[in-house]
């Protein structure tokens, strides 16, 4: 759950980092499964990274999807540093223009 102060800015981190630690696991995912199917990166003839981009491009779109999950937004909470630390600022200006509108 996010804190009770935050920003749009905070919002847009928190999901970029959820979507990042989704896609890592992803390529990792992807990068093992490549190498069981094609072990021919140990032959002179082709790379590791040939073989794994090879395997990818095989796939069709459902199988390279990426799938954010809720333990991914967990972590992404959790290691999220909120932009507005210090409110006192805000609510003071919030408190002047408030009593200006008022008058």
């Amino acid at each position: 759950m996010l804190p009770r102060h935050v920003t749009g800015a905070d919002i847009s981190g928190v999901t970029g980092s959820a979507f990042s630690g989704a896609l890592e696991r992803k390529i990792t995912q992807l990068t093992r499964e490549a190498l069981l199917v094609d072990d021919s990166y140990n032959d002179d003839h082709n790379s590791e990274e040939y073989v794994i981009k090879s395997y990818i491009n095989s796939l069709n779109d459902d199988c390279i999807t990426v799938q954010i999950t809720s333990e991914d937004f967990d972590k992404a909470v959790l290691e999220m540093k909120p932009s507005l630390v210090d409110l006192s600022y805000y609510d003071a200006l919030h408190r002047m223009y408030s009593d200006n509108l008022s008058s």
